[in-house]
C-alpha cells in the first residue's frame, strides 16, 4: 500500500500478489470491500492468475477462477481431481445423491455446514456445532452472533454457491479480524523469550472459508 501511495502502482500490485501467493485465502477477505483496495482487485487477481498458470498451480488457479465466477469454473474444479474440489463442485451442483450420507450423518465442521444447508429445520443447531467443532470456542456470547450471521446468510441464499461467494456485508461478525504473527522470529534473532511479534496491518478473514474451507487454499508448492 505504501508503494501505491507513492505512485508505484506496478510494484505495489506485485507486492500484493506475493501476499496472495503466500496466503491464498486472502482473495476471499472482506478487506477487498475497502475503497482503497477495491479498485486494485481486478489487477491483483489477473496477475495472480498469470502467476498460477506460469507455475502450474492448477488447484489454486481453479479455485481462484471459481471465486471470480469465470465461465466453466466448475469444469475446471473437477479437472483438478482433488477431493476438496470435487466436494465443492458436488455441493454447488446439488449432487444430493453423492452427498446423502453427509447430509444425514455429518462428521466434520465442513460436512455440518453442508448438512445445515439441506436441513433448514436443524440449520441453526448444525451451524452451532460446526462452529464449535471448528474453533473449539465454547462461550455462548461469542458463538451466537456468528451462528446468527451464518443462519441469516444461508436463509437468504438461493443456492449454495451464492452462500459461499456473495460478498460479505460491511461490519459483519463473519469478518474475523486478526494480526499476522511472525512465528520463529525469536529463534532467528537469537532472542527466544517473549511473544512473537505481529504485523501492524490487521487482516480480515472470511469466516466461512477460514473455518470450513481452509483446504481450498493451500500455499502453492
Amino acid at each position: 500500500m505504501s508503494l501505491i501511495q507513492q505512485g508505484k502502482s506496478e510494484a505495489g500490485i506485485k507486492a500484493i500478489v506475493q501476499e496472495c501467493w503466500h496466503h491464498p485465502q486472502f482473495i476471499t477477505s472482506p478487506l477487498w470491500r475497502n475503497q482503497q483496495l477495491q479498485g486494485l482487485y481486478p489487477a491483483v487477481t489477473t496477475e495472480l492468475a498469470k502467476l498460477y498458470q506460469t507455475t502450474k498451480q492448477d488447484l489454486n488457479l481453479a479455485v481462484l477462477n471459481w471465486w471470480l465466477g469465470t465461465p466453466n469454473a466448475l469444469k475446471e474444479l473437477r479437472s483438478v481431481k482433488q477431493p476438496v474440489t470435487d466436494f465443492l463442485a458436488d455441493t454447488i451442483e446439488d449432487k444430493r445423491e453423492k452427498l446423502q450420507t453427509i447430509i444425514d450423518r455429518p462428521q466434520t465442521p465442513k460436512e455440518m455446514l453442508i448438512s445445515a444447508w439441506y436441513n433448514p429445520s436443524k440449520r441453526e443447531e448444525l451451524l452451532r456445532q460446526a462452529w464449535i467443532n471448528s474453533t473449539e470456542e465454547l462461550e455462548a456470547t461469542k458463538i451466537q452472533p456468528i451462528v446468527n450471521a451464518l443462519t441469516t446468510r444461508m436463509n437468504s441464499s438461493t443456492n449454495f454457491d451464492q452462500f459461499l461467494r456473495s460478498p460479505l456485508p460491511l461490519f459483519t461478525t463473519l469478518s474475523l479480524k486478526q494480526y499476522n504473527q511472525r512465528r520463529g522470529f525469536g529463534i532467528m534473532s537469537r532472542h527466544v523469550d517473549g511473544a512473537d511479534p505481529h504485523d501492524l496491518f490487521m487482516i480480515e478473514q472470511n469466516a466461512i472459508f477460514a473455518q470450513f474451507w481452509q483446504d481450498l487454499f493451500p500455499p502453492p508448492h
